[in-house]
C-alpha cells in the first residue's frame, strides 16, 4: 500500500487543527492558569486511570517539565498526586473539587466555541462528523496497541 495519500491526510488533519481551534480564546473566562496547565488539567480530568508518567507522554512535555508543571497545579490546589500502593515509582494525578470545576468551566467554553464554529454544519454533517473522528480515533488506538505502546490518542478537546 502506498501511504502519501495518508501522509497527506495526517498533515491536513493537523493543518484544520490548529484552524479549528486557533480562534478559540479562553481568556474570557479569566483562568489563573495558562494554555499549557488548562490543557494538562483536561487531560488529567479525562484520563483519570492513566498514571502521571503517561499524562506527561500524552501532554507532548517532558517529564522535568511535567512535572514542574504538576507541582505548579499543586500548589495552586488544583491537582494531587497519589503514590500508587503497588510501585512506589508511579505517582497518580487528580483533580481537587476546584481542579475539576475550573475544567467543566473550560469544556463549557469549547462546548459554545465549537457549536458556533461548526453551527454551518446540518444536524446530521455534525453527527456524521463525529462518527468519522470516533472511528478514526478508534483505528490509531487498534494501531498503537499493536505496537504495545502504552500512549493513546487523547484530544482535550473532545469533549
Amino acid at each position: 500500500m502506498n501511504y502519501k495519500h495518508m501522509i497527506d491526510n495526517f498533515a491536513y488533519f493537523a493543518i484544520i487543527y490548529r484552524q479549528i481551534f486557533s480562534g478559540y480564546d479562553a481568556s474570557q473566562l479569566n483562568l489563573p492558569i495558562n494554555k499549557t496547565q488548562e490543557k494538562v488539567l483536561t487531560f488529567i480530568k479525562h484520563n483519570p486511570d492513566k498514571n502521571m508518567s503517561e499524562i506527561s507522554k500524552i501532554s507532548g512535555l517532558e517529564k522535568g517539565s511535567f512535572t514542574t508543571l504538576i507541582d505548579n497545579l499543586i500548589g495552586m490546589g488544583l491537582v494531587t498526586r497519589k503514590r500508587s500502593e503497588t510501585d512506589r515509582r508511579v505517582n497518580y494525578l487528580s483533580l481537587t473539587e476546584e481542579g475539576s470545576s475550573l475544567v467543566d468551566r473550560i469544556i463549557q467554553s469549547l462546548d459554545e466555541y465549537l457549536d458556533q464554529k461548526f453551527s454551518v454544519l446540518s444536524s446530521s454533517e455534525k453527527i456524521e462528523f463525529e462518527a468519522a473522528l470516533d472511528e478514526a480515533v478508534r483505528i490509531l488506538n487498534k494501531v498503537e496497541s499493536k505496537d504495545k505502546m502504552t500512549r493513546k490518542i487523547v484530544c482535550a478537546e473532545e469533549s
